[in-house]
């Protein structure tokens, strides 16, 4: 008889856990019962809680919930240090995920790092303009997103010049027009192309926020779409 087969309840999680520890090849865990990451590591499990493995590898604990969530990493159910029951994970495998993850940022983070408001990221990942872990947006802890990921391949950048007249995107974003659907063909037409930006630095084109419009080209889009 496999005892495996006896604590395939997520309710043995720690025990599988704790038994895992003396198998000397991950084949003798049923492959229904395998990590879901294809890291396994071989020497024995380092758990710890998730506030210490915060510590470790600089990522909230409310983020290694949602990736425990999402299957990236494997959670158990154990005693903290005060003997209160609490989630643990494996160390040695979160730094290991650490290393593979984008630089994931909440809501609230990412639209600081990339100068829009946080109502048009929550618009711009609802509508998967952004890659996000935990699915679209519901509430500004619901889920991280990697800033990095509004894809530019079409998207035409322009250094500035100092005769153009040009118009903020800030002050674009306040006018009537740009309800949500509004937003979404605003920035349709900039990632495809149909509308140009241009930045006053290099270092300014992955700030979204800081991008510009020639005033002409986005008065002719807007009126086009009014």
């Amino acid at each position: 008889m496999n005892i495996y087969e006896k604590l395939a309840s997520p309710a043995f999680d720690f025990v599988r856990s704790e038994l895992e520890k003396y198998s000397p090849h991950p084949d003798c865990v049923p492959s229904a019962l395998q990590l879901q990451h294809p890291y396994m590591p071989q020497e024995p499990r380092k758990l710890a809680s998730l506030k210490a493995i915060s510590k470790a590898i600089n990522i909230s604990v409310p983020l290694l919930k949602k990736l425990i969530t999402e299957g990236e990493l494997h959670g158990y159910r154990g005693v903290s240090e005060c003997g209160n029951s609490t989630i643990v994970a494996d160390l040695k495998h979160a730094q290991h995920l650490a290393a593979a993850l984008p630089h994931l940022l909440n809501i609230r983070k990412a639209a600081n790092h990339l100068k829009l408001p946080i109502k048009t990221v929550k618009v711009l990942c609802k509508n998967d303009f952004f890659t996000c872990l935990g699915g679209r947006p519901v509430s500004e802890q619901s889920c991280w997103i990697d800033a990095n990921s509004f894809d530019k391949s079409k998207v035409t950048i322009k250094c500035q010049r100092s005769s153009e007249s040009i118009i903020s995107l800030g002050k674009i974003l306040k006018d009537p027009f740009m309800s949500e659907e509004g937003l979404v063909l605003l920035f349709r037409a900039i990632q495809n192309g149909v509308l140009s930006v241009s930045v006053t630095d290099k270092s300014d084109a992955d700030v979204i926020g800081k991008w510009r419009l020639g005033s002409d080209e986005w008065q002719a889009w807007l009126s086009a779409h009014k």
